[in-house]
């Protein structure tokens, strides 16, 4: 030993480990609301192994408002599609057919075949009101759901193809 006091140079046990800072730097922006969308859809054909498309995909909300929700029902005439206080700026669209959710453990054919029906559709209307074209529309067989991405949600209209169809309605802000 050279006798020199090595005290002073040595770790304490209250010092940073080596590469850490004392100061946990800022985020380089402001955190914001974000919206994340997974989904898997398979196609199989007989004796071949599924088809897997993969979407997923996250984007930035400009707000931070809550998602608007509602369990809502369809008559078969076209009506405005509820948008509450969001007007036109949603960035998604999420609506989820809930036929045949509570039908009996054995559903009777008659159940089957009226649940089969309950299809809602949606479309956009035009200026003068929710008079879309009825060739023209996205499909929601019950207990499916549809996704989109509205341009002018104030425009979409819907409604079922037979009898009246509930369904959830959720809206995510921009």
């Amino acid at each position: 030993m050279s006798g020199e006091d090595t005290r002073d140079t040595l770790p304490s046990i209250d010092d940073p480990c080596p590469g850490e800072s004392e100061e946990v730097s800022p985020p380089k922006r402001p955190l914001q609301d974000r919206l994340t969308v997974v989904s898997h859809v398979y196609h199989q054909r007989v004796g071949r192994n599924p088809k897997v498309i993969e979407c997923k995909f996250t984007r930035d909300l400009e707000s931070r408002q809550q998602v608007y929700e509602r369990e809502l029902e369809a008559t078969e005439e076209w009506q405005p599609l509820d948008h509450g206080w969001l007007k036109d700026s949603v960035r998604m669209l999420v609506i989820t057919n809930q036929e045949g959710q509570n039908l009996q453990v054995h559903p009777t054919d008659e159940e089957r075949e009226a649940t089969a029906k309950r299809v809602l559709c949606l479309a956009y209307g035009s200026n003068n009101g929710p008079h879309p074209c009825l060739d023209c529309c996205w499909l929601v067989p019950p207990g499916e759901s549809f996704q989109g991405f509205p341009s002018q949600i104030s425009q979409l209209c819907i409604r079922s193809q037979s009898g009246i169809t509930e369904y959830t309605l959720y809206l995510i802000p921009r």
